[in-house]
């Protein structure tokens, strides 16, 4: 599994799994807001 792979340790990022799938309605949306952070070599 990649998550593993990269995130060795205690702290590890959050993570979230959205059945858009199983929204109630078609016309439903689903907005996320996210942010990156990638580590200087």
């Amino acid at each position: 599994m990649v998550y593993i792979e990269i995130f060795l340790g205690s702290i590890t990022p959050t993570r979230t799994t959205l059945a858009v799938h199983q929204l109630p309605h078609p016309y439903l949306v689903v907005e996320m807001k996210v942010a990156a952070y990638k580590k200087a070599n």
